[in-house]
């Protein structure tokens, strides 16, 4: 597991689950209120119907095989400053509907409460402050991964998304 890798290359959450549950509970209802509208929201919004692994068409003489299969992991990349929060979980959201397996965050700047609420109600528990390379570097170990770059850090991994602000 990607959280096992981490932990060996001694890369351990600097987020922990007694903070994440103190800020479940100290996060007001109106922001709390929010987030789950967001991510609901864009949960139902990205169900497709059947998820397809393989599809072939045949157009004449030519042969296109699209196959696909969930990554082990996704890197968020953020900057609170940059994006709202319900745009950050809605990215998030979106990667757990395309059953990735293990969504990895780092953080630059202040850490809110707001944001742990959001971490803790998508279930991500991987949450990093330091480095940032150091993380893709152990990540980059397995190549079924992608960075979503929130915070225009400009790391060298493809794929990487990075959208402007």
């Amino acid at each position: 597991m990607i959280e096992d890798h981490l932990a060996q290359a001694g890369l351990l959450p600097d987020i922990h689950d007694e903070l994440l549950a103190q800020a479940y509970e100290i996060c007001p209802a109106l922001h709390k209120s929010i987030l789950k509208n967001a991510v609901s929201f864009t949960y139902a919004v990205a169900q497709r119907g059947p998820e397809l692994v393989a599809r072939t068409q045949i157009l004449g003489h030519v042969r296109e095989i699209v196959q696909s299969q969930p990554l082990s992991w996704a890197f968020f990349c953020v900057d609170l400053s940059r994006f709202s929060l319900p745009a950050i979980f809605s990215a998030m959201t979106l990667s757990l509907v395309a059953k990735v397996e293990t969504i990895v965050v780092h953080v630059t700047g202040q850490v809110s409460d707001y944001f742990l609420f959001g971490c803790d109600l998508l279930s991500v528990d991987q949450i990093f402050t330091g480095s940032p390379q150091a993380i893709l570097d152990v990540l980059s170990q397995d190549q079924k991964g992608v960075v979503i770059d929130l915070a225009g850090l400009n790391l060298d991994f493809a794929p990487t998304f990075c959208p402007d602000p």
